[in-house]
């Protein structure tokens, strides 16, 4: 997109030695003006404030905060006010406080984008210039100017590249290069895909195969544990039987009533001896008191031999009898103790044949449980034996394999797309095309301005901007000239990409300022050929302003700039 950018204004204050009052410059007041004033006034300063409110930075490489005045330390403010293909801008840069701001047609453009994104629509979308083609095409200083020709060839390139217009090619390399990353990624991921789907088909046959071989057997295995366990079942269900029959035995043999009531006849057996000890010991108590009283305890009478003798025998008899008794009882209870112990024999017995069918039962339960597990287990062997399913897998995965395969060559062609793209858009490409298009423009805008500077030599430049200097037909390297001869090869160079800009229709700009560059290299005819390229540049319509001390050259000029210093502060006469 092609721009014409006329600067119209300048204002700014608190500028480094400038102080609160505003400072103005009208850039269309005159078509040259000569910058004059002692060193250190403040001449350069207004470089500076052009380069601070269009690109952030100062033309010297001095910290942005040094640019504030250091007497007032706050309030800097430019203001610069431009026209591009005729439509009103003004940019207000500033700090303490911080200022940027960016109007068309006196309208605030919205702030919304970050500090840096604002930035990049001034330098892109308004001014159409980058700051290192700026201070190419539009500031020719002594200070950090690096001419063209001491340049890399990184940033030869981009200027070039901005005043034909073709940076554009730049960038859609750019974002062919980013798009075949991208794709390349894709590529690899792609490839690790095929990899795992290629390895799962054949983990799938070898599965498959496996599967096949090795069923028989392990149904023959299973069959055979089947079998075994069957047999166990048979085992388990003949000792059921027996038992089922003992018990049965057993419980008709056994009768519950008989054990019970021996055990009641052995405790009333029991008791009644217990009672015939006692009848026993009674009756001896009898005697031994016959025995061992002669007189009544009561009474106090006397106890005849008779009464004793006849009381004593109807004792003994007692105790005769009470203690056969007891040697019956005590007979009885040893015959009734060994029946009880023969029933309680053949009841634990019962108990013991009662748990073990119990016993059997549950290894039966158990036996039918493991057979059902061996059954299932037959079921499963056959299932995983059943290839249908793996191959209907295999069919699947056959078929995404080839669907990977097909998208891996689509991805390979836009590769190789983009690969030619690669190598139209690179620099030895459509650009270099482009650009050899315009040297022999280039070179002839050069050679007339080494005409009207007055050097005799050839000075031109191949397709990759190298020079070619020739004094004859020897080849002089730039360095090789002298500071007078380089001076006057940059100032041919930089009008040179001026009017390229124009040819171009790129960039073109109202605005030269040249900082110094007469002061010193140039000799008296040195400054003649250069004002014949100011008067010739400045009747173009284009504002050409001169920084010098030279004060021979004051009436060379239409409009004057003077700068003095007035105690801490510079002051800026325009006329």
């Amino acid at each position: 997109m092609s721009n014409t950018l006329t600067f119209e204004t300048l204002a700014f204050k608190n500028f480094q030695s400038y102080g609160n009052k505003e400072t103005v410059i009208d850039f269309r007041k005159s078509n040259n003006i000569l910058v004059s004033g002692k060193n250190g006034h403040g001449k350069s300063t207004i470089i500076s404030c052009i380069t601070y409110v269009l690109y952030g930075r100062a033309y010297t490489k001095v910290k942005k905060d040094e640019l504030i005045n250091r007497v007032n330390d706050a309030g800097l403010e430019v203001t610069i006010v431009f026209r591009v293909n005729d439509i009103p801008y003004r940019v207000v840069r500033g700090m303490k406080p911080n200022i940027f701001e960016i109007y068309k047609n006196d309208v605030l453009i919205d702030q919304t984008a970050t500090v840096r994104e604002y930035q990049l629509m001034l330098e892109k979308t308004i001014i159409g210039m980058s700051e290192l083609t700026f201070r190419q095409t539009v500031i020719l200083g002594s200070a950090d100017y690096i001419p063209f020709m001491r340049m890399n060839a990184k940033d030869r390139r981009i200027i070039i590249e901005e005043l034909l217009d073709i940076q554009m090619f730049s960038v859609m390399n750019q974002l062919n290069k980013e798009r075949m990353s991208v794709l390349k990624k894709d590529l690899s991921d792609q490839e690790n895909a095929i990899n795992l789907t290629k390895n799962s088909i054949a983990h799938i046959k070898k599965h498959t195969q496996s599967t096949i071989g090795n069923t028989e057997q392990l149904l023959k295995e299973n069959q055979e544990e089947l079998n075994l366990v069957k047999q166990t079942e048979k085992e388990l269900e003949k000792t059921i039987s027996s038992l089922s029959k003992q018990i049965d035995e057993e419980r008709n043999n056994r009768n519950k009533s008989e054990h019970k009531s021996r055990t009641r006849k052995l405790k009333k057996l029991k008791e009644y001896a217990v009672e015939f000890a006692k009848e026993v010991k009674r009756h001896k108590d009898v005697i031994e008191f016959y025995e061992n009283n002669d007189n009544c305890p009561t009474c106090l009478q006397a106890i005849s031999k008779e009464i004793k003798d006849t009381n004593v025998n109807k004792a003994n008899n007692q105790v005769n009898k009470y203690s056969d008794a007891i040697t019956e009882a005590k007979n009885n209870a040893i015959v009734l103790q060994k029946e009880i112990n023969t029933l309680n024999e053949e009841l634990q017995n019962f108990i013991k044949v009662s748990e073990e069918l119990a016993t059997a039962n549950i290894k039966l339960i158990e036996n039918k449980k493991e057979q059902q597990k061996i059954k299932d287990r037959a079921e499963s062997i056959k299932q995983k034996t059943n290839v249908d399913n793996e191959l209907s897998k295999l069919k699947e995965l056959q078929k995404k394999l080839d669907e990977q395969i097909e998208t891996r060559s689509e991805i390979n062609k836009n590769i190789e797309l983009h690969n030619a793209v690669n190598e139209l858009l690179k620099d030895e490409g459509v650009k270099s095309k482009i650009i050899s298009n315009y040297i022999p423009i280039f070179n002839s805008l050069i050679q007339k301005y080494m005409t009207l500077l007055e050097f005799d030599i050839s000075f031109t430049v191949d397709s990759q901007f190298n020079d070619i200097i020739k004094v004859g037909r020897d080849i002089v390297p730039y360095m090789s000239n002298s500071e007078g001869q380089k001076k006057r090869l940059d100032l041919a160079m930089l009008f040179a990409m001026r009017d390229l800009a124009v040819v171009k229709n790129s960039t073109n700009t109202n605005l030269l300022i040249l900082d110094e560059i007469v002061d010193s290299s140039l000799d008296g005819e040195g400054i003649e050929s250069f004002m014949k390229i100011m008067k010739e540049v400045s009747s173009e319509g284009t504002t050409v302003i001169v920084i010098s001390h030279r004060s021979e050259m004051n009436d060379k000029f239409d409009g004057e700039i003077t700068i003095t210093k007035e105690g801490k502060f510079s002051k800026l006469v325009q006329s």
